[in-house]
């Protein structure tokens, strides 16, 4: 799901938005959905729709784009930078970001800032109708006349980064990398401002953009890491190593500012690129014990080739109170013919999650089909006199 070191790619072009999805983000996002699904194990499309249920009012509910990454999880896609930033911006959910920062810089005490402001709010007008050349213009003349708007920088060099389709192709990395580095020094700095206090709702927003920024930023470096790899004739030279480092660094202070699943992520995939398996696998054991269904993203990524193998045989030995990651495994164990530890899992889940009794329903847990039944049984039981747990385990 993320950009993966392959041989004979044009990075300039590897991203990109479907032009006939351009205006309509909403139906992109949910495509993109339907198509990860439709690449899970066979059984897994049956029952993921609880899973990935990314409905409309939950499309609505986006308020910046590292809300997305954790609402998508495993299956987000950089790709869907853009058409989220336009729905953000048209729901008018970063309206009161824009508004502290317009306060902050007194337009009504400075033309010049004024300009700046109005060309920042016209740009993000055309933002939100996905008018990215028209957008880039007009932010570009704001940062003219204020180059310190760390959310401006920001939109700029993502335009840079991934806006290409076919209609028209703005991408330009050395460009998104110069933006990029403006957004993150602006940004860092507007986090440590006397301004920000007594402004919680405002500091945490502004928080989650600056480690956007540096999750952006992370990717960056891989891509001009992988493209130095194979200029490189495959080989770990300094140049490849130190955007690799750097691809690293960004992805530990994203992480640091405000911890994401998909920061930690960047940060494994920098270690297996660089020869660092178990640095990788640790985090990675660490990501798929918080969310398991990472364990589908790492078996697509191609740079984890080495390690899947390690990590689809340690599903045995991860723990979790989480029902979602054990209903998970118990898919898992299904498919692998594992019955009874599948049967354990079910066993629990039944009697201590009721929710859970239609997800069993799919044909995928024929095999057990008998003991779901029982098991709904038990809980039944349970709830009209609840057993001690002692008496509800698996025999």
């Amino acid at each position: 799901m993320t950009y993966q070191r392959k041989k004979d790619i044009n990075w300039l072009n590897y991203s990109f938005l479907p032009s006939i999805l351009q205006t309509t983000p909403n139906a992109m996002i949910r495509k993109h959905i339907q198509e990860y699904i439709n690449t899970l194990p066979d059984g897994f499309a049956d029952v993921a729709g609880g899973i990935y249920d990314i409905s409309e009012n939950a499309v609505q509910r986006f308020s910046s784009t590292i809300n997305t990454i954790e609402l998508l999880g495993n299956i987000f896609d950089y790709k869907l930078c853009l058409p989220i930033d336009t729905i953000t911006v048209s729901n008018g959910n970063l309206r009161s970001v824009l508004s502290y920062l317009d306060e902050l810089r007194e337009p009504q005490k400075n033309p010049k800032t004024a300009q700046a402001c109005e060309y920042r709010s016209s740009g993000i007008n055309k933002l939100s109708v996905s008018l990215f050349d028209k957008s880039l213009e007009l932010l570009l003349k704001s940062l003219d006349l204020d180059d310190t708007d760390f959310f401006v920088n920001l939109q700029v060099a993502k335009i840079y980064m991934y806006c290409n389709n076919s209609e028209q192709n703005l991408v330009n990395l050395e460009k998104a990398g110069e933006y990029f580095r403006n957004a993150l020094r602006y940004g860092q700095a507007e986090l440590t401002s006397p301004r920000l206090i007594g402004k919680s709702k405002e500091a945490f927003e502004i928080k989650k953009m600056v480690a956007e920024i540096a999750l952006h930023f992370a990717v960056l470096h891989l891509i001009n890491a992988n493209e130095a790899y194979f200029k490189e004739n495959e080989i770990l030279t300094d140049p490849v190593l130190d955007n690799y480092k750097k691809m690293h660094e960004a992805a530990v202070l994203s992480d640091t500012i405000y911890p994401t699943l998909e920061a930690k992520y960047l940060q494994a995939k920098a270690y297996i690129l660089t020869g660092k398996e178990k640095e990788a696998l640790d985090i990675l054991m660490k990501i798929i014990r918080e969310d398991l269904k990472f364990i589908y993203r790492i078996r697509k990524d191609a740079d984890f080739e080495t390690v899947s193998e390690i990590i689809d045989n340690s599903l045995e030995t991860i723990n979790s109170q989480k029902p979602e990651n054990n209903f998970i495994k118990a898919f898992e164990f299904i498919t692998k013919g594992k019955i009874d530890p599948a049967k354990k899992l079910i066993r629990t889940l039944i009697i201590e999650e009721q929710d859970y009794f239609d997800r069993f329903a799919a044909k995928c847990f024929d095999p057990v089909r008998k003991d779901i039944d029982g098991f709904k049984f038990l809980s039944m039981v349970n709830t009209l006199s609840p057993l001690p747990m002692a008496d509800l385990d698996f025999k």
